[in-house]
């Protein structure tokens, strides 16, 4: 029996051995990518990613690959030369196959990242796309060609099938993939993969170039049902935020004349969190806009006299200087 406790110690020793090299190798790689995109040599962290995307094949970790994955993107994304005239369609196909090396929430969180990639593709590359005549293709192997009723009908199409996932995305956390999120603005205010998707969700049926007029129009009801759900299962900071892009999302949309007044009920409400010190932040520049520095700096006053302690306050203090 002894022996046996012997041999099963050592076996937990080589697992765990193995497993902080790997993560070790991990860290060391996306060090260098660091280290590349710090000096501007973008293309030089292809080679490293690629062998990151090998390793986590190879160990079956997900986060890893899912990583990798978003990292090679953001290359191909903002890469022009290409001969060929097919890098993006033979990377979105990769993505595809990528799939069969993934399950549960990973499968979930890397299907939301799919859409992402290729809203983010037709944002970073519209102006070509729009030009296009409309062939009505859902080949990716042939998205070079796609015109701008191609995208919106995919990502239509997509965001209605990841709908379907919504429970299941209200349980996976989004602090399990912060690595993978590492870029992502703001990700401090996503509880859950949910939360994530749905403001994806409002930024794709706001966008000017894919919907008409009349269709922006109508989709404000859903747009406004999905805030108001984000708002209504938040609470502190997180619901201050979703209602704070509410509010901007809207008055984006209607040009409102009463932003200002809008603003300050925010900071009024009954939500709790240190988050509203952005909004005053925000109040501030309204004011200094409207030549009314006294009150701009009373509000300064008020930010810091509420949240101290708060790490928000070094902008209404750069603010209240240059005041």
């Amino acid at each position: 029996m002894q022996r046996y406790s012997k041999i099963l110690f050592f076996i937990l020793l080589l697992l765990n051995f193995s497993t902080v090299f790997s993560q070790n190798y991990y860290d060391q790689q996306w060090k260098k990518v660091q280290e590349n995109t710090n000096k501007g040599t973008f293309k030089s962290n292809l080679p490293i990613i690629l062998d990151i995307q090998n390793q986590a094949m190879k160990e079956n970790n997900a986060l890893q690959l899912i990583r990798s994955l978003k990292a090679e993107f953001s290359i191909v994304n903002q890469t022009s030369d290409d001969d060929k005239n097919d890098s993006a369609s033979k990377f979105f196909v990769k993505l595809q196959n990528a799939e069969k090396n993934l399950k549960g929430d990973d499968l979930l969180v890397y299907k939301v990242l799919l859409s992402g990639f290729m809203f983010d593709y037709y944002n970073q590359h519209s102006w070509e796309i729009n030009g296009r005549t409309n062939i009505n293709s859902q080949d990716i192997s042939q998205m070079e060609t796609w015109s701008k009723l191609d995208f919106k009908n995919y990502l239509n199409k997509n965001f209605k099938e990841l709908d379907q996932q919504s429970p299941a995305m209200k349980k996976v956390s989004f602090a399990k993939y912060k690595d993978v999120f590492s870029n992502t603005k703001d990700i401090a205010y996503f509880p859950t993969l949910q939360d994530w998707y749905s403001l994806k969700k409002v930024n794709f049926l706001s966008n000017n170039e894919l919907f008409t007029k009349n269709e922006l129009t109508e989709n404000r009801n859903a747009i406004n049902t999905i805030f108001d759900d984000l708002i209504a299962q938040n609470s502190g900071n997180s619901k201050l935020y979703f209602m704070h892009e509410k509010l901007s999302e809207d008055c984006q949309f209607t040009q409102c004349k009463n932003k200002l007044e809008q603003l300050q009920n925010l900071v009024k409400s009954n939500a709790e969190g240190d988050y509203k010190v952005l909004v005053m932040e925000e109040i501030m520049n309204e004011l200094i806009a409207k030549n009314k520095q006294k009150e701009a700096l009373a509000i300064g006053n008020e930010a810091k006299t509420q949240y101290p302690k708060s790490p928000f306050l070094e902008n209404i203090k750069n603010k209240e200087n240059h005041i």
